[in-house]
C-alpha cells in the first residue's frame, strides 16, 4: 500500500488530488461550459483557486475526446502570439486564456470584439474562457457595453470559512493528523492556496510527512508555524518590497505613496484596491498618492522592476491595484508598518496634518509658487497648490473650504510676499487665518528684493525668511529653498511624539510640561528659557 505523502496532500501548485473543494460558484460555472457558445469570464483574486475549479468544471462537463480545449497564458510570448491567430478561427473548441489582464489593450479589446460576433452569429464551436483578476468582467465590458448579457461572468471572491475548513479537513483526514483547523482558515483569509501552504508548513514542522496508522499530533505550535512562515516569506520578499515602498528615488521626508499603496492592499480582503475610493479615505496621504497614481508615475514604477510586475498588477485605465501571488498578500499582512518604514528609511509615516505645506501667493507671484509645488511634489510632499484641487475647489463655500488650510491642515505656510500680496481679497482673507501662526516656525515669508508686499506683516520682520534676488534667475533660487524646506520637514518628522499636556522645545528638542507660569499663548521651556508658542 502506498501512502500518501504530504507534498501530494497540500500541494503548492497545480490541481490538488486530495484536498480540491467546490466553489460555492461551481455549478453557475458548470451551466456555463456545457452552454455551446457561451463565452465565461472567471474572475476573483489570486489563490481563490479559479484555474482549479476550471479544470475539475471541464473535467465533469466536457467529453475531451470530442470537444478540443486549449489553454493559453497571457504570461507566455509564444501563446499571446498564437491567440493572435486562433481567435478569429470556429470549430477550434473551448479557448481559455488565463492571466487575461496581462494582455495588451489592443488584445483585451480584440477578445472582446471576438465575443460579440460569436454571441451575435450564434456560433456555437467556439468558446472563449477567460481567467483574470477581480474586475476582469468590468475591464472587458468597458471595450464593448453592448457585451452584458452575452457573456456569463463568475466571480470566486474570497472563499467562505467552511470551504477553507473543509480543504483542511479533508488533508487532515487523509495525513490522519489533528491540524489546528480554525486557526489556519483565520490565517487563511479566504484563500485556498494560502491554507495549503500553511497545512504544509505545519505538517513539516512537526515532522509530519506521510499517512499513518496513528493518529498524528502537531508538535509545533501554530504560533510558531506563522513565525517560520513569515520569516521565509520575508527573505523571499523583503528586498522587493523595500525597492517598491522606496519609489524610484527615496525621500526620506516625503509621506510615502508607494509604501502606503502595500499597506492598503495588506489591509484589503479582496487583495485588491480601487485607488480612486482609497485616495478618498485616506485625506492625510491623498496629495502625495493621488500624485503617483494620477501622474502615471505608479505605472511606470511597476514596469521599472520585473519583480514588481511578477506581484503587482495595476489596471490604469480603472485605477485598479491587486497582489499577484497570495504569499507576497500573506508577507504584507505581517508587516509592522513603522518597523518597515524605517528600513525602507522613510522618517514618519504618521501624520498630523493634511499638508505639509499650503502656499499663499497673489497672482503676480504664481509662476514662483507653481514651480515651487511642482519641485516640492517630486519629493513627495504633500503641498495645498489651489490649480491642483480645482475639482474640489468647484462649487465649494470658498472661505469654509479654505480656512481650516491655512489656519491649521497645513504644517507650515509659505506665503509669498509681493507688491499684489496686500491687494487682493483672497491673500488678505488666507493671512488672516495663518497670521496667528507667526512665531510658532510655521509660516515661512518668502521675500523679493523688490519693494512691496511684506509690510503687510508686522511681524515679519522678526520671522526668519527667504529672499529671492530679482537681478538673478528665479527658478534656481527656488531649487534651493525646496531643498531647505525639505531639510525642515525632515526635522518636523523626526520629533518625538508629544502628548496632551506637553509641547516641544525646537531649540532643546525636548519634549517638556505645559508650563503654568507661561504667559498666554506661549510655553516657557525650562531649559533654555524660550518662549514657545501654543499652535
Amino acid at each position: 500500500m502506498v501512502r500518501p505523502k504530504l507534498e501530494e496532500v497540500f500541494t503548492s501548485s497545480g490541481i490538488p488530488k486530495h484536498t480540491f473543494v467546490r466553489p460555492a460558484e461551481f455549478s453557475a460555472l458548470q451551466i456555463a461550459l456545457r452552454t455551446p457558445g457561451r463565452c465565461v469570464v472567471i474572475e476573483g483574486p489570486t489563490g481563490v483557486g479559479k484555474t482549479t475549479a476550471l479544470i475539475k468544471a471541464i473535467e465533469v462537463e466536457i467529453d475531451r475526446s470530442k470537444v478540443q480545449v486549449e489553454f493559453l497564458s497571457a504570461r507566455k510570448q509564444a501563446d499571446r502570439e498564437l491567440l493572435e491567430t486562433i481567435i478569429e478561427l470556429d470549430n477550434i473548441g473551448i479557448v481559455v486564456i488565463d492571466d487575461y489582464h496581462r494582455l495588451s489593450t489592443e488584445m483585451q479589446h480584440s477578445v472582446a470584439d471576438r465575443m460579440k460576433v460569436l454571441a451575435d452569429e450564434g456560433i456555437t464551436s467556439t468558446q472563449l474562457v477567460i481567467l483574470g483578476i477581480t474586475d476582469a468582467g468590468k475591464s472587458l465590458m468597458s471595450f464593448g457595453r453592448d457585451l452584458s448579457g452575452r457573456v456569463d461572468i463568475i466571480k470566486l471572491g474570497r472563499n467562505p470559512d467552511s470551504k477553507v475548513a473543509s480543504l483542511v479537513g479533508e488533508g487532515s483526514a487523509v495525513m490522519n493528523a489533528d491540524l489546528p483547523i480554525s486557526e489556519i482558515v483565520d490565517a487563511s483569509r479566504g484563500s485556498f492556496q494560502l491554507a495549503q501552504m500553511l497545512s504544509y508548513r505545519c505538517c513539516l514542522l512537526s515532522d509530519i510527512l506521510e499517512q499513518t496508522e496513528t493518529r498524528q499530533v502537531p508538535s509545533v505550535p501554530f504560533e510558531v508555524v506563522l513565525e517560520n512562515v513569515a520569516d521565509g516569506l520575508a527573505e523571499t520578499f523583503s528586498d522587493t518590497a523595500i525597492r517598491f515602498a522606496a519609489g524610484p528615488r527615496l525621500n526620506p521626508e516625503g509621506r510615502a505613496p508607494y509604501l502606503h499603496l502595500l499597506r492598503w492592499l495588506s489591509e484589503s480582503d479582496e487583495w485588491s484596491v480601487r485607488l480612486t475610493t482609497a485616495i478618498a479615505t485616506h485625506p492625510k496621504v491623498a496629495s502625495s498618492v493621488s500624485g503617483v497614481v494620477y501622474g502615471d508615475h505608479l505605472l511606470d514604477h511597476i514596469r521599472s522592476d520585473d519583480e514588481f510586475g511578477h506581484l503587482l498588477h495595476y489596471d490604469s485605465r480603472n485605477k485598479f491595484l491587486t497582489v499577484e501571488d497570495p504569499q507576497f498578500y500573506f508577507y504584507l499582512r505581517t508587516l509592522l508598518w513603522d518597523k518597515f518604514a524605517a528600513q525602507v528609511g522613510f522618517i514618519n509615516i504618521e501624520f498630523d496634518a493634511k499638508y505639509d505645506f499650503a502656499l499663499s501667493f497673489a497672482k503676480d507671484r504664481r509662476h514662483s509658487a507653481k514651480y515651487l509645488s511642482q519641485r516640492l511634489k517630486e519629493r513627495e510632499i504633500s503641498v495645498f497648490y489651489d490649480d491642483d484641487e480645482q475639482d474640489r475647489i468647484l462649487a465649494a463655500n470658498l472661505e469654509e473650504y479654505l480656512a481650516p488650510i491655512y489656519k491649521s491642515q497645513a504644517s507650515f505656510v509659505i506665503c509669498f510676499l509681493s507688491p499684489d500680496y496686500p491687494n487682493r481679497v483672497w491673500t488678505r482673507f488666507e493671512s488672516k487665518h495663518f497670521h496667528a501662526r507667526f512665531g510658532s516656525e510655521n509660516v515661512i515669508p518668502i521675500v523679493f528684493s523688490e519693494p512691496g508686499g511684506q509690510a503687510l506683516f508686522d511681524l515679519h520682520n522678526n520671522v526668519g525668511s527667504w529672499e529671492v534676488l530679482a537681478n538673478q534667475p528665479h527658478e534656481p533660487q527656488l531649487d534651493d529653498l525646496a531643498d531647505s524646506l525639505s531639510k525642515k520637514l525632515a526635522a518636523l518628522r523626526a520629533r518625538p511624539q508629544v502628548k496632551a499636556g506637553e509641547f516641544y522645545c525646537s531649540r532643546c528638542n525636548l519634549v517638556l510640561a505645559n508650563s503654568r507660569k507661561a504667559p498666554d499663548r506661549f510655553n516657557i521651556c525650562e531649559e533654555c528659557g524660550a518662549l514657545m508658542r501654543i499652535d
